[in-house]
């Protein structure tokens, strides 16, 4: 008899033990800056079959299945591995991040001279028309039930005075990790970037439509350059970040720039498309988050994207799934460096980017067609 009570106290301890085992929270922190870490994916792969969670605006995450070690990935931090979840996770940032402390709240009057100045004068400095880059791309998916990683490398042409810009590229074999050998080839981020250029985008509309100020911390004790702060007034967390740049010479060296779900639905779709998916797939937007950043190198005069990281995170209510909720994380890395003409020989056009589209075109299919044509590697996870 005591045996079997003691088994029976055995068997709730270990029943007790796998119920809290199965959903553990924590919060993510950044270790320099004292901050938390939003929308980081936090997974497992096991036998195959990934299984993932995020962490909220807040950092906060909270894992509902069982798992032998846990990976982290956030785009701005070095990745990082758990075999147990404790009250906080410290993540170590890539790069030194500037700070959001301004000096005062009021716009600074040489903010805006400055910045029309570098609109009228920006294509003297920023041009990549009929130049040739090397470069090194990686992007990867997270969403609840599937993991992806894309990997490649190879040349891109900027076609030269084409408007609207046009490029080219001649890819190496990328490289795929996956489940199985069923994925294809994802430059769908690496459009999306060079297309999406924040140079091309700053001009006078965005000026009138956005608030500046300036902050108190810089990269350097150089005091020509200077960090400026933006934001929508309408709605400030819809859209903002930050550009640092050198007033002496009139460029621009980085820029960071998060936009939320209005802007995003506003600018990346329109309503009848949103309609139409909806009613095709049974869910819709609860959150639609997109963070870019971007570092400026000089060569021979010219500035060019040399640094670029590209993050979405998308959370939807589905029906049709029979569940609650679904998410997508997506993150991009692109670098870019300058490297001798090359021949126009075996250089497939890229795609202009999209969100959501109903009615693909000849063109469009015979673009996504050519890059998926390309030499490819299986990793199989």
């Amino acid at each position: 008899m005591n045996n079997i009570i003691r088994f029976s106290i055995l068997l709730f301890c270990f029943l007790l033990a796998t119920t809290v085992g199965g959903q553990v929270k924590g919060v993510l922190w950044d270790k320099i800056n004292n901050t938390s870490v939003p929308y980081a994916s936090i997974f497992k792969i096991e036998n195959g079959r990934p299984q993932a969670t995020t962490s909220d605006a807040t950092g906060a995450f909270s894992v509902h299945f069982s798992f032998k070690q846990l990976h982290i990935l956030h785009i701005g931090y070095q990745p990082k591995d758990v075999d147990a979840v404790t009250d906080t996770i410290f993540l170590i940032p890539k790069e030194h991040l500037l700070s959001e402390v301004v000096v005062g709240n009021a716009e600074p009057e040489w903010i805006r001279p400055f910045l029309h100045k570098f609109i009228t004068e920006k294509r003297k400095y920023y041009q990549m028309s009929g130049r040739t880059f090397a470069y090194n791309y990686q992007t990867g998916t997270i969403s609840d039930t599937t993991g992806y990683w894309f990997e490649n490398k190879g040349l891109l042409k900027a076609a030269p005075l084409q408007a609207p810009a046009s490029y080219v590229i001649r890819p190496d074999t990328g490289i795929i990790h996956y489940k199985d050998s069923s994925a294809g080839c994802n430059f769908t981020n690496l459009c999306r970037i060079v297309y999406n250029d924040f140079v091309d985008r700053l001009d006078k509309k965005f000026i009138r439509c956005h608030l500046f100020s300036v902050s108190d911390d810089v990269t350097n004790n150089e005091k020509h350059i200077i960090q400026i702060h933006f934001r929508s007034p309408q709605a400030p967390d819809d859209d903002k970040g930050f550009i640092v740049v050198d007033t002496m010479k009139y460029v621009l060296l980085r820029v960071h720039r998060d936009t939320g779900l209005k802007y995003n639905r506003r600018h990346y779709t329109n309503a009848v498309t949103r309609a139409a998916f909806k009613l095709a797939a049974g869910y819709r937007y609860d959150d639609w988050l997109v963070s870019a950043d971007t570092e400026y190198r000089e060569r021979n005069g010219i500035y060019y994207p040399y640094s670029n990281k590209y993050k979405v995170y998308i959370t939807c209510s589905s029906t049709l799934k029979n569940r609650n909720k679904c998410f997508e994380s997506t993150e991009a890395e692109l670098y870019l460096t300058p490297t001798e003409v090359a021949k126009d020989e075996d250089f497939i056009s890229l795609p202009h980017p999209w969100y959501m589209k109903i009615i693909l075109s000849k063109k469009d299919r015979l673009q996504q067609k050519a890059l998926q044509n390309i030499e490819r590697q299986y990793m199989i996870y």
